[in-house]
């Protein structure tokens, strides 16, 4: 996401890719893994994503992680929530399939550098 290299991207998302982000209001947006990608390929602002406290399953060719994250624009604190990314082998590689993401700007404890 940081390199915004949309070659490696399209790599790693599955082409029927779907991103949720929740609101605090429970609202949610659905978009598709090229609307997100675009999206972050066309962002130039320095965009970072810092996950940490990370949960792995892998059972098979299928993979589940789940992380809380504080995400960062240009340097300053954007917002943080939780992710929950779940992907597919397909021959040797993993692709992303779906990611649900809650998103919060208050009760960000930490957000500036959370502990590991």
């Amino acid at each position: 996401m940081q390199s915004r290299d949309d070659a490696t991207l399209r790599e790693l998302l599955h082409e029927d890719a779907r991103f949720v982000v929740v609101r605090p209001d429970g609202s949610t947006r659905v978009r598709t893994g090229d609307e997100w990608r675009t999206q972050i390929v066309g962002d130039s602002a320095n965009l970072e994503e810092r996950m940490f406290d990370p949960e792995v399953r892998v059972k098979g060719d299928v993979a589940t992680l789940w992380s809380r994250y504080v995400f960062l624009r240009g340097g300053a604190f954007s917002h943080c929530g939780t992710n929950s990314v779940q992907y597919v082998r397909q021959g040797q590689r993993w692709r992303v399939v779906s990611i649900v993401f809650s998103y919060q700007t208050e009760g960000c404890a930490g957000r500036e550098r959370p502990s590991a």
